[in-house]
C-alpha cells in the first residue's frame, strides 16, 4: 500500500470537498461523465468532480488519459493495494449509502481505516463498515 499517495489523496478530498464525488471516475457538477483530467485540470476547473480511484489517476498517472474502463485496475497499482482493498474503497463497502451519497469525510474516514491497518473485510468475507457521526 502506498501510503503515501493514500494520505495525499485522503488530504485533497478535505481540503477540497466541492471537487469529491464517489459516484463518477471523472464527471461535472451534474453528475454527467467527463473524460479523464489531470490533477491540475480538476483543481482549476470550477464544476469537475472525481471519485478516490479517479483523483489517483489524475494525481499520479503519467502517461496518455486511460478509457474509464481501466480506471479501477490503474488506480489499484498506483495507491499499490490488493484487490480486496481496491474494491472496498473503490466501490464505497464501505459505506452503508449509496456512491453518490458518500460525503467527503466519510471517504477520508475510509482512507484513514487502510492506513491505520483496518482490515477491509471480517472472518466471514463480510466488508466491514466505517461507521461516521453526521
Amino acid at each position: 500500500m502506498n501510503k503515501t499517495r493514500l494520505t495525499i489523496i485522503r488530504d485533497w478530498i478535505l481540503t477540497h470537498p466541492d471537487k469529491f464525488n464517489m459516484g463518477s471516475f471523472f464527471g461535472d457538477k451534474d453528475m454527467s461523465p467527463l473524460p479523464p483530467k489531470t490533477a491540475r485540470e480538476i483543481e482549476n476547473s470550477c464544476g469537475t468532480t472525481c471519485c478516490i480511484a479517479g483523483y489517483a489517476v489524475a494525481r499520479f498517472y503519467t502517461a496518455p488519459a486511460p478509457p474509464p474502463e481501466s480506471i479501477k485496475e490503474i488506480a489499484r497499482g498506483l495507491l499499490r493495494l490488493d484487490c480486496r482493498q481496491a474494491e472496498w474503497l473503490f466501490f464505497g463497502d464501505f459505506a452503508r449509502e449509496f456512491l453518490f451519497d458518500i460525503s467527503p469525510h466519510h471517504a477520508a474516514a475510509a482512507i484513514d481505516h487502510l492506513l491505520f491497518g483496518g482490515e477491509t473485510h471480517n472472518e466471514d468475507g463480510d466488508p466491514t463498515q466505517i461507521l461516521i457521526r453526521s
